[in-house]
C-alpha cells in the first residue's frame, strides 16, 4: 500500500491557502460596507462611533495593541451589520491574523494618526446612508495597505 500522507498534507496546505484568500478577499468585500450603509440603523452607528472615539484615545496613547483590537471590532461589526453570517464566519477564523498583521504594520504607519483618520472616513460613508460612497471609501481603505 502507497503512503500518501505527504501528498494529503500537501493537498491540505493548498485547500486552507485558498480558504484564507478566499476569506480574505470575502472579508474585505465591499457588499459588506455596501450592505451596511444601507442599513440606517442608528444604533449601528452609534456603536461605530464609539468604537471610533476609542481609536482616537487608543491613538493619541500611542497604543498599537489596543489600536488593532479597536480596528478588528470596527470592521467585525460591519460584517455582522451586513447579515451575511458565512462572512462573519470566516472572518472570525481570520481575525486573529488579520490583527497580527494590523500589529504589524502600526510601527511602519508615516503618520500615528492615518488608520484613525481613514476609519473615521468609512465611518462618514457608513453615516451617509449611500452604499456607493461605503464601497469607495472601504476600496481606498484597502488600496492603501495593498500598495505598501
Amino acid at each position: 500500500m502507497r503512503n500518501d500522507t505527504a501528498h494529503d498534507h500537501s493537498w491540505i496546505a493548498a485547500v486552507c491557502r485558498s480558504v484564507q484568500v478566499t476569506a480574505a478577499a470575502d472579508f474585505w468585500n465591499p457588499t459588506a460596507f455596501r450592505a451596511a450603509a444601507s442599513r440606517q440603523d442608528p444604533e449601528f452607528v452609534d456603536h461605530l462611533d464609539q468604537i471610533v472615539a476609542a481609536m482616537d484615545s487608543a491613538t493619541a496613547a500611542l497604543d498599537p495593541s489596543r489600536l488593532a483590537d479597536l480596528d478588528v471590532a470596527f470592521h467585525e461589526a460591519v460584517i455582522a451589520a451586513s447579515s451575511h453570517t458565512q462572512s462573519l464566519q470566516i472572518w472570525r477564523l481570520i481575525q486573529p491574523r488579520v490583527r497580527a498583521y494590523f500589529l504589524r504594520d502600526a510601527p511602519h504607519h508615516d503618520d500615528p494618526t492615518a488608520v484613525l483618520a481613514q476609519h473615521r472616513e468609512l465611518l462618514q460613508a457608513l453615516r451617509s446612508g449611500d452604499p456607493e460612497r461605503a464601497q469607495a471609501e472601504i476600496e481606498k481603505h484597502i488600496s492603501t495597505y495593498l500598495e505598501d
